[in-house]
Order: structure tokens, then sequence, then C-alpha cells
């Protein structure tokens, strides 16, 4: 079985890991922050905050790795909590 992951996270980590899981066989779908380029890899473009579900396919894993761009209270919350909720 093919896993379909949903990577979540727009930094150099969360395109090695696509890329990676990409080459392991997976099917890879990001935002289209992190566009990956690999036959596996899948864009969606959409921006974190508007996505729906009809936006997403049917995926196996969620893999979330968004992280604020600045360093105060209001992006922290933004990333960890809002953005975190309204993807579940």
């Amino acid at each position: 079985m093919m896993h379909r992951i949903l990577v979540l996270g727009f930094d150099q980590f969360a395109e090695h890991l696509s890329t990676f899981l990409c080459n392991q066989g997976a099917r890879v779908y990001t935002l289209n922050d992190l566009p990956i380029d690999h036959p596996n890899a899948r864009p969606i473009n959409k921006d974190l905050f508007t996505l729906t579900t009809d936006d997403i396919p049917f995926v196996t894993h969620v893999v979330y790795m968004v992280k604020p761009w600045c360093k105060k209270p209001h992006d922290y919350r933004r990333s960890y909590i809002h953005g975190l909720s309204y993807v579940l």
C-alpha cells in the first residue's frame, strides 16, 4: 500500500523530509509554499488557513511542521494553536 502523506511545513527540514518520503515510494502532498520537484510529490495550491476538506485528497498520514515566522506570542499562537486546530 502506498502511503499518502500531507506535509504541512515550509522550512528546509520539511523539504528534506518530503523528498525522503517521496524517495521511499510515498505520495506526498505539500502546500504551495513547499514545492517539491519529485514525481511522487503533489502540490496543493492553497494557504494553510484557506484549506477546505475538498482541497485535501485522501491521506494516510499528516505531518504538521509549521513554525512561526516571527518570535512574537501572536505568531506562536497562530502556528501552534490556531493552525493545528484549523487543520484538525
